[in-house]
């Protein structure tokens, strides 16, 4: 029974038969291998199975048996063809030995269905048949490598693809390594031992050899290990190249195209940025696709960020502004202008910007926005037109330096010290802090400290009751009083007497004045501002200035610069005293010559704007036909010039300046003051220069 169990589970169709070849019992697999029952097999001839040609195999065993009495197995996997019940062939393994009872003898056959394997096997060997005719086919060379002995057996295509022949190439690896680029060997070893040890599933490398001309030649290696020894070390490995420079060619000129795009690309972003340009791309639903670098000054934008987001939510403009740029998108190109917005980042600060809308030229319904940060042209356009306003007239550097410090100042109420030389406008820069000042409602009241006595000055600056000294018919109130609510300007403030310096420091400290004659202390509220061309350091030093005044009124300092060194500003300060000259002249048509020009900026100017401004209308009244000529300007600046052009430009100076000088100080017989007077200067001025030039 366990015998029969074990027939009926067998995947093999097992057939028993006698010696006359009939059939005396089969398992349930004939069945499934040649459509047969075991019922319909039992006592019919075993040939019903077997096509003609295959009959012999158990016909002649079985007729041997008989005639020799000597029987075998014949050997498992004999190939044969079996008949199906339906008259068609499959392909069988077949296996026969006798079964030796005790009163006659069996003939077992073992039938196996081999028709799946041999459906492999012929897909394969067409799946061969093709790979041969596409290695053919293609520019492909083959090598066969017997590791141990290390040669190498290459096809003639690869071999031909070098252009060697077959014999002129070394047989071995070493041989071949020879071929190979110095700066690719290490690699390609380096890969081919890590397939070795079974790290990389194929070895693969893009490498050079060196064909018989002596060029390289780029190639794609690609091999794998085929068989291997019990250890896993490998025996053979097989494997293709491949002609690859025409591709490498290409990728170079491809990778110098993308070379030149990149660098063009950052020589345009590059452009942008020194151009002071920031560029915003806009998709067809104006999300935003690209921001340039200049972009990320304006404080808030943050380029990364803005990809993918509406132009709206990125760009905070003003709405107003926003819809300047919504209404230049609907129109044409063509009927588009350049636009003035504003805008202002979360933080509150102002940006004023210019923008030019534009069509994206490989896309027309997209859009590009160039932006111009104008913030900065703008703050100086205002500070220009507010310091005109003023009568400050300048646009070099240290003017502009100059606008900045008087807008800072402006804000707030402390006290201010204006430095600068005589002439140079410091009442002007006074006048313009007020302006600009929450006092500018309130007086401005301008006293120039020089040349007054204590009593004078302290009655002018503090008030005076009636008869605190003679000539005192009634109470006066003085300049900080009258300026209640505003500003007092103290012109020459280094030369105020001691008395009046304490006076003057219990002001600045007690914010309260007290006149002349009483007792009683008076509130005062005014801000001060204070001028001087003196060097009150040197004042402190000598002990004719206070060093706690100083620090007093020195709070915030502003120094003028002195028009020698800012002559640029020359044209615009003519242009102005010009159109004055002409009024106060009755020309008209009063101009300057080039000639003439030429000679007020070779001019060193000690006494600056002021100077100037007198040189002008002695040349307005001087002028004939209304063209100011050389020979109608003051004779000290014809001499000066004329010197200068003859000497040159490098020995421009402090020499030329001394011989002016004390020729005009000859020329007035040693009257300092007719002297000061002839040169168009004050004689504080006339004094200070003698000091700075060693004039004894």
């Amino acid at each position: 029974m366990r015998l029969k169990a074990i027939l009926d589970g067998a995947v093999d169709a097992i057939i028993t038969v006698n010696s006359d070849g009939m059939i005396e019992s089969a398992n349930p697999s004939v069945e499934k291998i040649f459509g047969y029952t075991p019922e319909e097999l039992l006592g019919r001839n075993v040939n019903l199975l077997m096509p003609e040609p295959h009959r012999h195999l158990h016909d002649g065993y079985i007729r041997r048996y008989l005639e020799t009495g000597q029987a075998a197995v014949i050997g498992i996997g004999r190939e044969a063809e079996g008949i199906r019940k339906d008259g068609s062939l499959v392909p069988i393994e077949l296996t026969i030995a006798e079964v030796a009872l005790p009163d006659r003898t069996l003939f077992t056959g073992i039938l196996r269905d081999i028709s799946k394997r041999r459906a492999a096997e012929r897909a394969l060997k067409e799946s061969e048949e093709r790979l041969v005719l596409a290695l053919r086919g293609a520019d492909l060379g083959t090598w066969d490598w017997d590791v141990p002995t290390g040669r190498l057996i290459s096809s003639l295509r690869m071999t031909a693809m070098l252009g060697y022949e077959p014999d002129e190439i070394d047989p071995t690896i070493g041989g071949w390594e020879a071929l190979v680029h110095p700066d690719d060997l290490p690699g390609v070893r380096d890969k081919i031992q890590k397939h070795f040890r079974g790290n990389l599933p194929l070895c693969e490398a893009e490498i050079r050899l060196r064909d018989k001309s002596g060029k390289w030649r780029w190639v794609h290696l690609l091999g794998q290990v085929f068989s291997r020894r019990t250890d896993g070390k490998p025996i053979r490995a097989v494997g293709v190249q491949r002609d690859i420079n025409l591709r490498k060619e290409a990728e170079a000129k491809l990778l110098d195209a993308l070379e030149r795009i990149r660098k063009g690309h950052e020589d345009l972003l590059a452009l942008l940025n020194l151009l002071r340009i920031g560029t915003v791309a806009l998709q067809e639903n104006g999300a935003v696709s690209f921001m340039s670098e200049f972009c990320e000054r304006i404080e808030g934008l943050d380029r990364a960020g803005a990809i993918g987001k509406t132009w709206e939510e990125v760009l905070p403009f003003d709405p107003l502004s926003q819809e300047k740029i919504r209404e230049s998108m609907k129109q044409k190109e063509s009927d588009r202008h350049r636009l003035s917005l504003h805008l202002e980042t979360p933080s509150g600060q102002s940006y004023a910007l210019e923008c030019d809308v534009r069509d994206d030229p490989r896309h027309p319904d997209r859009r590009i926005l160039f932006l111009y940060d104008v913030t900065e042209t703008e703050t100086l356009r205002a500070r220009l037109e507010q310091a005109q306003a003023y009568r400050l007239v300048g646009s070099s550097p240290p003017m502009l330096r100059l606008y900045e410090m008087i807008e800072r100042v402006s804000g707030g109420d402390w006290t201010v010290m204006i430095e600068g030389e005589t002439g140079a406008g410091k009442e002007l820069v006074a006048r313009a802090i007020h302006a600009s000042s929450p006092r500018r409602r309130g007086p401005f009241l301008a006293v120039n400290c020089a040349g007054l006595t204590e009593s004078i000055l302290a009655s002018q600056l503090f008030g005076h009751r009636r008869g605190a000294f003679t000539g005192a018919s009634s109470d006066q109130e003085g300049y900080f009083e009258a300026a209640a609510g505003g500003t007092i300007f103290l012109d020459e403030i280094g030369d105020i007497p001691p008395g009046v310096q304490t006076s003057l420091l219990r002001v600045l400290q007690e914010r309260e004045i007290t006149r002349l004659g009483e007792a009683r202390p008076r509130k005062v509220n005014v801000r001060v501002i204070a001028a001087t061309h003196r060097d009150l350091v040197r004042e402190v030093a000598s002990g004719r200035f206070r060093e706690d005044l100083l620090y007093r009124i020195r709070v915030t300092r502003l120094e003028i610069p002195p028009l020698r060194e800012r002559k640029e500003d020359i044209p615009l300060l003519v242009s102005a005293f010009l159109g004055e000259a002409r009024i106060s002249s009755g020309k008209p048509t009063l101009q300057l010559s080039t000639e003439a020009m030429r000679n007020l900026t070779l001019y060193s100017w000690p006494g600056n704007v002021r100077e100037l401004r007198n040189a002008i209308d002695h040349a307005a009244i001087h002028a004939r036909a209304g063209v100011i000529q050389p020979s109608d300007l003051p004779h000290e600046i014809l001499g000066m010039t004329r010197t200068k052009a003859r000497s040159g430009p490098e020995e421009i100076g402090e020499v030329d300046e001394r011989d002016r000088l004390l020729a005009a100080l000859k020329k007035a017989k040693g009257n300092r003051s007719l002297a000061a007077k002839q040169l168009g200067i004050s004689r504080a001025t006339l004094y200070r220069r003698f000091r700075e030039l060693g004039i004894g």
